[in-house]
């Protein structure tokens, strides 16, 4: 069952797991459609995957 909710790919996003933001590259699904990892090229130009559960939009505001 593929997962309802979706990042738009170039969002900006937030993985708390490292306490560090980026840009939403592309994403790894599983062979029934739901999300594994997100891809998200830091900022320092390095790509990063992180599990889906860790990735959120980061605030225009912050």
């Amino acid at each position: 069952m593929a997962e309802d909710f979706q990042l738009p790919i170039g969002s900006r996003v937030w993985f708390p797991a490292k306490w560090e933001c980026g840009t939403l590259d592309s994403v790894l699904h599983d062979s029934d459609g739901n999300v594994m990892a997100y891809v998200i090229l830091k900022d320092d130009g390095k790509y990063h995957a992180v599990d889906m559960q860790t990735v959120e939009i980061k605030d225009a505001d912050a």
